[in-house]
């Protein structure tokens, strides 16, 4: 399989190993998801390819790597689609339609993992060559009309992620303002007076901590209630000894 076919699909534990240890907000609730659901695909086509009549042995990593490429490049040129990921991770199983167009693109990309060019033997290498990919990419594949079905509109695909992340950040600031207004102003007033003295604050964030030292004269807004608990976690890695 081709370097870049790797990438996008091999290592699925790894990946969300990795990505779990990075705070980025790409790494969100959806993006896991859409990560298993393309660990699904990946799967349940291994499963499927030896089970073919036509599958003669061997090479399976490769054909069902190219395969599962083949599927997302050919929707991306239909109109602009995308798969729908979010819908294979509902059903916790890719639906058939899906399963159809997988299996006719692995069958075709058996074809050319198997016939590498005239003075080429060795036919692990040749799956691992950017040419491999680019012939597998350039077929022309006649899927089921229903393929569409499985099928978005990239929008929407990403309509889903925003919706995704304003739900979350909405939970954020909630979880925020109640840790704020539990802790009370005075222990916000105590981390505002160490992190001047230590000149550990910037102009807002102090603005920030200010709101949250006089509650409940002041009901600080979201927004400075995630700030103070950032700053809180912040400072205590900088040596604030909080109050017991």
């Amino acid at each position: 399989m081709s370097t870049g076919a790797q990438k996008n699909f091999g290592k699925f534990a790894q990946q969300i190993g990795e990505a779990r240890a990075k705070s980025d907000a790409r790494f969100d609730e959806v993006w896991f998801k859409r990560l298993i659901a393309k660990a699904i695909m990946f799967r349940s086509l291994e499963a499927s390819v030896p089970k073919q009549s036509r599958y003669e042995g061997g090479y399976r990593a490769n054909i069902v790597t190219y395969g599962l490429a083949k599927v997302f490049h050919d929707a991306m040129q239909s109109e602009k689609h995308v798969i729908d990921l979010d819908a294979v991770w509902r059903r916790q199983a890719a639906p058939e339609p899906l399963m159809r167009a997988l299996l006719i693109a692995a069958e075709a990309s058996a074809k050319v993992v198997v016939s590498p060019p005239t003075g080429v033997r060795n036919m692990s290498e040749w799956a691992k060559k950017q040419a491999c990919w680019a012939e597998v990419r350039g077929l022309k594949l006649d899927y089921d009309s229903d393929f569409e079905s499985c099928l978005i509109d990239p929008d929407d695909a990403r309509s889903e992620v925003r919706q995704a992340r304003s739900a979350r950040l909405m939970t954020s600031g909630v979880e925020a303002q109640i840790r704020v207004t539990t802790a009370g102003g005075a222990f916000w007033a105590h981390l505002l007076e160490w992190g001047r003295a230590k000149r550990k604050l910037s102009p807002s964030e102090a603005k920030a901590l200010e709101t949250c030292a006089t509650y409940p004269r002041r009901i600080p807004t979201d927004l400075q209630c995630q700030q103070a608990v950032a700053l809180l976690q912040r400072l205590k890695e900088d040596g604030y000894p909080e109050p017991a």
